[in-house]
C-alpha cells in the first residue's frame, strides 16, 4: 500500500509491535506512537490516509485528538478507526460523535481489522491491489 500512510496510536507498545507485524503480512506499512502530542505532530507533518487509535491512552484523552482532527478543515475527513479494549457504551457513543469509520474491540480478528483498513482506503487502486492479496 504505497503512499497510504496509517498511524496507530496506543500506549501499549507490545500491542503496537504485534500490529506492525500483522500489517507487514499484507504489505501495509504502519507508523505507531504512544503519545497523543506526537500523533498530532505526525498528522500535521504527513499526508495521513487513516488513523487507528486506542481510546485508553495513558493520562491523555483520545477524544481530544478526535476533536482536534474533526475541528481542522484540512483533517476533518480523515478516516478514523477505533481499536480498543474499552467496552463501555459511553465511550462508543462519545466516539461516534466524531464520525468514526469503525469501532473494533480488542482482541479483534485479523480479518476484521484488515478489512476496516481496506474499506477506508482513499485510493481505489490501492484497495484493489491490497484486497487481492487477502484471497
Amino acid at each position: 500500500m504505497k503512499d497510504f500512510k496509517i498511524l496507530y496510536v496506543d500506549s501499549d507498545e507490545n500491542y503496537s509491535t504485534e500490529l506492525v507485524e500483522t500489517f507487514k503480512k499484507y504489505d501495509i506499512h504502519l507508523d505507531t506512537t504512544s503519545d497523543l502530542e506526537a500523533a498530532k505532530t505526525f498528522i500535521e507533518s504527513s499526508k495521513l490516509s487513516l488513523l487507528i487509535t486506542e481510546t485508553r491512552i495513558t493520562n491523555d484523552s483520545t477524544l481530544d485528538l478526535l476533536m482536534y482532527i474533526r475541528d481542522d478543515p484540512d483533517l476533518s475527513t480523515l478516516p478514523i478507526v477505533i481499536l480498543t479494549s474499552d467496552r463501555s457504551k459511553s465511550t462508543v457513543i462519545e466516539a461516534m460523535k466524531y464520525d468514526i469509520a469503525n469501532y473494533l474491540i480488542k482482541p479483534c480478528k485479523e480479518d476484521d481489522l484488515i478489512s476496516a483498513v481496506l474499506l477506508n482506503a482513499e485510493d481505489q487502486t490501492i484497495f484493489d491491489a491490497s484486497h487481492n492479496s487477502l484471497a
